[in-house]
């Protein structure tokens, strides 16, 4: 009864091959092939009934199958609660690394979000800058370029000083070309000139109309990349130091928590792995065993009809597949399925919750 054993006893190989990671101790390897040798040794020695030796599918059978699964579910659940009661301690720090964890992904994702929302509202400003910055004399570009380099060279204190005396000297050119006063309009531009290395004195007429055009559509864009606030920082929320466990072995033929905890768990992912792992570890074939008992079949002809009715038709179902009849089954036997369809799917959902069912 190969493939039915190896149903009824597939929480327990879940269990061994998802404990340890690739990081986890190298001795588990040897641990989960005795255990798989050793369920396929048992399981060659059975002669399984055959399908047609199964019992036809009605509307009685599908009934006993479906006492069969609830009960699986609700004794996976009672020894999950159990083996998670044994080792709290575990379970807590487990549960505690995965709220530092979910505190770093929180900040990471708040953090990122800032800086999307400041980047869609500043690209627009900053293609106006970049075009109006295009669209100015070659001369003034070059000159502009040679002055941004200056100021990437400054330290902080002198980029300071200097935004603040262009800032003094564009209020004053402001009130001088509203007053009409010359001279003081003439003596801003060697201030500038000056301070930037840019000189207006042999730049024409046109382009200096040009560059006033650029230079106010700049000031407009500056202002709309000001009134976006201030560019958000990224998060400081350093992600968690791994949480070490007790790794789960194999002690006298049972899986138990190894002495000391030398496995390393470093992600949300190996955590929940992790716990599930401690869920599972204790159910054997305790689950199948007690499904066969409430639906009053045999273990063998429980496991039968539970893999055929799972693997053909629930499994393909929750996939999304077409609700064709699969070969397993006859005509009559495909109208019963159906009409039990949503009993099914939900008892096989219920069956997943638990770790009762795995694929």
């Amino acid at each position: 009864m190969r493939f039915s054993r190896l149903t009824m006893c597939a929480p327990l190989l879940l269990a061994g091959a998802m404990i340890l990671p690739s990081r986890a101790d190298a001795q588990f390897g040897s641990i989960r092939d005795r255990l798989k040798k050793e369920i396929e040794k048992k399981a060659e020695g059975d002669k399984a009934p055959s399908r047609s030796s199964r019992a036809p599918v009605t509307d009685e059978y599908v009934a006993q199958l479906l006492k069969g699964f609830a009960a699986e579910a609700q004794t996976a659940d009672d020894l999950a609660k159990k083996s998670l009661a044994e080792n709290a301690k575990v379970v807590a720090d487990v549960d505690e690394y995965l709220k530092r964890q979910r505190a770093y992904s929180d900040a990471q994702a708040s953090s990122q979000k800032r800086m999307a929302e400041y980047s869609a509202c500043t690209q627009p400003h900053n293609a106006e800058m970049m075009a109006a910055a295009q669209n100015q004399p070659a001369s003034v570009q070059n000159a502009g370029m040679a002055m941004a380099q200056r100021m990437a060279s400054m330290s902080p204190e002198e980029r300071e000083a200097f935004q603040t005396k262009m800032e003094q000297l564009e209020r004053e050119a402001k009130a001088a070309e509203k007053s009409g006063n010359l001279a003081e309009q003439q003596r801003i531009r060697g201030e500038v000139a000056k301070l930037t290395g840019m000189s207006m004195d042999n730049v024409s007429a046109a382009d200096r109309q040009k560059v006033a055009a650029n230079s106010a559509k700049a000031q407009k864009a500056a202002k709309g990349i000001e009134s976006c606030g201030p560019m958000p920082q990224m998060s400081r929320v350093q992600p968690p130091d791994p949480v070490k466990v007790r790794p789960i072995v194999e002690k006298n033929g049972e899986l138990a928590l190894g002495p000391a905890a030398t496995q390393e768990i470093r992600d949300s992912v190996e955590a929940r792995a992790y716990i599930q792992n401690l869920r599972v570890m204790r159910f054997g074939n305790q689950p199948a065993l007690a499904g066969a008992a409430a639906s009053g079949m045999s273990a063998g002809d429980y496991s039968l009809g539970r893999e055929q009715v799972l693997y053909f038709y629930a499994l393909p179902a929750l996939r999304g597949e077409a609700e064709e009849c699969p070969p397993a089954f006859k005509g009559d036997e495909c109208k019963v399925l159906k009409n039990h369809r949503t009993e099914i799917l939900a008892a096989v959902k219920r069956l997943r919750e638990s770790g009762a069912f795995t694929l």
